[in-house]
């Protein structure tokens, strides 16, 4: 099977499919700093360790490439390219990856010890010497011996994924199969506004209403759950509803997330609470199962009446991943231990025929 060497990247460093909405910059790193710390208890020792591994490519590199690893940084600064890695075999999540390029990534060292600042002045660089790994979306380069398209590998990655945008939280490489392996959470469908990815707190309150259901229903729930005068009394505040909402849905999330366990059974490795990350991600928790990576939707109501509203991106989300889903419904969830139930994704569809006392609601 050979050895596996794993390590992360700096957050958010490596995002795609996202939309850029702000006027200025705010884009994707594509960079993690390796000894940058003076503190070398602080360096990437994983990153370093994985430069001992000898899997980095040892023939000679050609100018063209050379060039484009060596673009000159805002600071001008020169460097030397130390270490160049080009992988054929990829896999997302341990899943192969359906795409006939190679992705690369590569070290590069500063080598000036005096650069120019924007004033022109020539100043001590004090990150002379620095390491970087640098894995730029846009490094494109072909001839005989390289077939290098990160942009065709990460555009395969969304295919694959169900069409979701995603952020790349570290890398495996396995030093016998030679094969690296993207570690990614979904922050969205693709085409997800930046400036709405990276914020705490899930949900702009466009799921109270619903063009698809019965609003008088809608209106009922909204009176048991959320303590709204009966019909006929003052208009209800939809911003304090929608505040609610979201104390609502963290405390179910929180309580499910702490007794994941108890409630799955399994073998439970590495949960994450994904949407505490990412505020537009189209699941709540994640983890791994015998080794295959699991997704977990968490839907949460102060009463005792059974309903949720799901998103477009939670619906898609839901069908691509339907063998590896679950969702949960708290309800009662202010109470010291609420009430659970547990639905696969044949359960959540059967929700949609009920009638009475199940309430499925889309945007």
């Amino acid at each position: 099977m050979g050895k596996v060497i794993s390590f992360k990247i700096d957050e958010k460093s490596l995002y795609y499919g996202v939309k850029n909405d702000y006027k200025h910059g705010h884009s994707a790193t594509v960079a993690t700093p390796i000894n940058q710390p003076e503190d070398k208890r602080d360096w990437r020792w994983d990153i370093l360790r994985f430069m001992d591994s000898g899997l980095s490519f040892q023939g000679t590199i050609p100018p063209a490439l050379q060039d484009l690893c060596l673009r000159k940084t805002t600071s001008k600064a020169g460097a030397v390219l130390e270490q160049l890695y080009v992988f054929d075999k990829l896999l997302l999540d341990d899943v192969p990856i359906k795409n006939e390029h190679c992705f690369a990534f590569y070290v590069k060292r500063e080598t000036d010890e005096k650069i120019r600042n924007r004033k022109g002045e020539l100043v001590e660089n004090t990150h002379f010497g620095r390491l970087k790994l640098h894995y730029p979306t846009n490094l494109i380069y072909s001839d005989q011996k390289f077939d290098i398209n990160n942009h065709s590998v990460l555009e395969a990655i969304i295919m694959q994924n169900g069409g979701f945008a995603f952020v790349v939280v570290g890398f495996e490489v396995n030093t016998d199969e030679r094969s690296l392996n993207f570690k990614t959470r979904l922050i969205g469908p693709k085409g997800v506004p930046l400036s709405m990815v990276f914020i705490t707190g899930k949900g702009k309150g466009k799921k109270l209403i619903s063009s698809q259901v019965d609003q008088d229903l809608i209106y009922d729930i909204l009176v048991e759950d959320f303590k709204l005068p009966e019909r006929g009394g003052a208009a209800p505040d939809f911003e304090a509803i929608e505040k609610a909402r979201r104390e609502i849905g963290k405390r179910g999330e929180d309580y499910v997330y702490g007794n994941l366990q108890n409630i799955l059974g399994g073998s439970i490795e590495n949960p994450v609470h994904t949407s505490s990350l990412y505020a537009t991600t189209p699941y709540d928790i994640e983890y791994f199962e015998d080794g295959i990576k699991k997704y977990v939707e968490v839907k949460s109501t102060s009463g005792s009446r059974e309903y949720f509203y799901m998103s477009k991106a939670e619906i898609d989300f839901m069908k691509h991943y339907h063998d590896r889903y679950t969702l949960i419904l708290v309800t009662n969830v202010k109470d010291d231990v609420p009430n659970i139930k547990k639905f696969d994704y044949q359960g959540v569809l059967s929700l949609r025929q009920e009638s009475v006392k199940t309430y499925f609601m889309v945007d």
